[in-house]
């Protein structure tokens, strides 16, 4: 088998698809006849690309992180499940036209068409925003129940002043769904267009480096967005942040358009002079060529199973600490767990972190192919292997009370007139004296709090009339370390999977034609996505349902906390393993890719020696020939010890650009050696020189298959 590589040998019936003309260096933009900033050609390099391309992935990660604490904290005063169903159509809408996008995007100005979705997702922004604000000049959308009542406490019938009907904005939800529509398309074109641009235009061994570097601190950006939503202490301040999110993307974004589309080297030259050779045009050629691809393929299906298990196992995160380690879900800084805020602001730093130094290893040691996959395949089974140890880190002492046997049922006697909301928080409270565990104040029947230092305390609690009550659980001590334990092993499995990115990206881009990179980034991020967040998303759902035992309006609130750790983490294990398996059989089939060292053959070369390799392999193995020309190709790889060839000038030989010919000039054994010497190389490259009877000698071009008994060889 040999070396593989994605471009096929050049025929007459090739489209050729030259990628970086003298025009694809001119920077700036033209207006009405007029070309805006030339003068900026200078500084289209790759050092100052990476820079705007980093800065453009932190403010798009920080809307991201924005968003998701705005629809997960339900500040957009919708059902949760209405918004739910709103992102998973706005997924299904961006799988079905992302493809095209990229298809035709790839073969254009891919910085440009990356500038017009960061356009788009401004639009979003300021659409958003602006309506954020004019619900805040509506004085008669603010309920009574957010101002002056703390929904965690027992309200009677008669003081309880609270709009139960949810009065739906259309308004609202339509810019929420054109916000997550936006920011799904941006974030792939950022790999689509951005990523490949970049591994296009530097040297493919310093391209992990690079590429590791942006990736790491794109992660610091969702951070970044998530801190900024916690210090909105008002909705006017949300609404102009907003606005300024969306100022600095379009400032990034524009910078990003005026890159041309190749970048220049520092000597001023191209940095890419890419040649696309492909025997199929148009986008269903292209399509067809990448869903043919069996390490795509590969990759593709055994990312898909990994990102199912930890991307799941992240959403159920949540109800997980609440159901088994009894921790209230933080509200911004005020997290009533001190090691889970701390581990909130370590996850994305380290994880970061490990894309880069993976960047850099691979930039360092240049590892084969099938290394990278064999590390691939290890992270993910250690993942598995932290996912087993979370079965032993639970708490299953400590029972909420309820006056049922089997599924709790909150309402008891002494809270019937609470009127605590269905789709109240998890906040428990406990009664150290009579160590009694309670689903929320309200449940406890508690009606006034106060504060004992720093810690919250609640009295006139009619299902605990002799004492008060606090927040959290009695014997939380070594339930508390166990969580502890437990948060520091999802750093460790995120760090895991981060170490993969890299080397998975690299095999992925060595695998396709230049020109299809770009459409093949977007078909895998659509598949992994789509498949994990859809149906894997309502399988481990469906696993977690067995569990439950307090049921809410839109999802299940709390889980019976041993079946749950158990159930769920034998399913990510379960996927996890899958995945190993997918890429322990990748590791033998990505053996002959070719990662480093390439950029300097033409196509055709590479193609020629593909050619050269599988034609002699199906030699070696013919019955007929098989004898008579084993043992003279293992002395041909040996050329230790040959004396140097004298070659005879013959008269002149015309060889033709798109055909082959046959020499017969030469005799033997030593005709063969002679063609894969550096000797004979040296004399084709060298001048012509006149032969017998004045006859010059004709030196095929460059990049001519030549066949010579039975053998292919390429004159470079």
């Amino acid at each position: 088998m040999g070396v593989i590589r994605p471009q096929p040998l050049r025929s007459s019936n090739d489209t050729v698809y030259r990628m970086t003309t003298d025009q694809d260096v001119d920077c700036g933009c033209t207006c009405n006849g007029y070309k805006l900033f030339q003068g900026l050609q200078r500084f289209a390099k790759p050092s100052v690309f990476v820079a705007v391309l980093i800065a453009f992935a932190l403010v798009l990660g920080a809307i991201q992180g924005f968003f998701n604490v705005h629809y997960t904290t339900n500040s957009i005063n919708a059902s949760f499940g209405l918004v739910e169903w709103l992102m998973l159509g706005s997924q299904v809408i961006q799988g079905l036209i992302i493809i095209p996008i990229a298809y035709a995007g790839g073969r254009r100005h891919r910085p440009v068409w990356l500038g017009a979705f960061g356009g788009f997702l401004v639009i979003s922004c300021f659409i958003f925003g602006s309506i954020i604000l004019a619900e805040y000049e509506n004085t008669e959308v603010v309920t009574t129940y957010s101002l002056k009542q703390d929904p965690t406490l027992c309200v009677k019938y008669t003081e309880r002043v609270v709009q139960y009907e949810e009065n739906q904005d259309w308004t609202t939800l339509t810019a929420v769904y054109l916000l997550s529509l936006s920011l799904g398309l941006t974030n792939t074109c950022f790999f689509a267009f951005a990523i490949t641009y970049l591994d296009d235009n530097v040297d493919s061994v310093n391209s992990p480096g690079i590429i590791g570097i942006v990736l790491g601190l794109q992660q610091l950006g969702p951070l970044l967005g998530m801190m900024l939503a916690w210090l909105c202490s008002t909705t006017i301040v949300t609404g102009i942040l907003w606005i300024v999110l969306g100022v600095v993307m379009l400032v990034v974004s524009v910078i990003l358009g005026l890159f041309p589309r190749s970048l220049l080297d520092n000597q001023g030259g191209l940095a890419s002079n890419s040649i696309y050779y492909t025997k199929n045009k148009g986008f269903i050629g292209s399509f067809l060529r990448v869903v043919t691809n069996k390490i795509f393929l590969l990759i593709t299906f055994g990312l898909t199973l990994a990102y199912t298990a930890i991307w799941n196992f992240r959403y159920l995160l949540t109800r997980y600490e609440e159901s088994v380690y009894y921790a209230s879900q933080a509200n911004g800084f005020d997290d009533p767990w001190t090691t889970r805020q701390i581990i909130t602001f370590l996850r994305p730093v380290l994880t970061g972190a490990a894309i880069i130094a993976a960047g850099i290893i691979i930039f360092r040691s240049e590892p084969s192919p099938t290394k990278l996959s064999i590390w691939t395949t290890g992270g993910f089974f250690f993942c598995a292997a932290v996912f087993a140890a979370n079965i032993f880190l639970s708490c299953s002492n400590i029972h909420i009370i309820t006056e049922s046997n089997s599924r709790l049922d909150l309402t008891m006697y002494c809270n019937k007139d609470c009127q605590c909301k269905e789709d109240l928080a998890f906040t428990p409270v406990y009664a150290s004296q009579a160590r009694l565990v309670y689903f929320s104040p309200c449940h406890a029947g508690c009606t006034t709090a106060t504060y004992d230092g720093s810690e919250k305390v609640y009295k006139n609690c009619s299902c605990v009339p002799t004492e008060s009550v606090v927040n959290g659980v009695y014997d939380a001590g070594s339930c508390q370390l166990y969580g502890i334990v437990f948060e520091c092993l999802t750093i460790v499995v995120a760090v895991l999977a981060a170490s993969t990115v890299i080397g998975l990206i690299m095999l992925l881009f060595r695998v396709v034609l230049n020109c299809d990179k770009p459409m093949m980034i977007a078909l895998h991020l659509t598949i992994v996505t789509q498949l994990a967040t859809i149906p894997g998303r309502q399988l481990f759902l469906f696993v977690a349902r067995w569990s439950c035992i307090v049921s809410g309006t839109d999802e299940c609130r709390l889980h019976e906390a041993q079946p749950f750790v158990t159930y769920i983490n034998l399913t990510t294990i379960l996927f996890l393993l899958l995945s190993v398996g997918v890429f322990a059989v990748t590791s033998f089939t990505v053996r002959n890719v070719v990662l480093f060292g390439e950029d300097d053959r033409s196509p055709t070369h590479a193609a020629a020696m593909t050619e050269l390799r599988e034609f002699r392999a199906k030699n070696s193995n013919g019955k007929g020939r098989r004898h008579s020309f084993h043992g003279e190709d293992q002395k041909l790889l040996d050329t230790d010890g040959i004396a140097p060839v004298v070659v005879k000038r013959t008269p002149s030989i015309s060889v033709p650009v798109d055909g082959e010919h046959r020499l017969s000039t030469y005799e033997g054994q030593m005709q063969k050696a002679a063609s894969y010497s550096d000797e004979l190389n040296k004399l084709l490259q060298a001048p012509p020189a006149p032969g017998p009877g004045g006859n010059t000698l004709q030196v095929p071009s460059p990049g001519v298959t030549v066949r010579r008994e039975g053998m292919l060889t390429t004159l470079l």
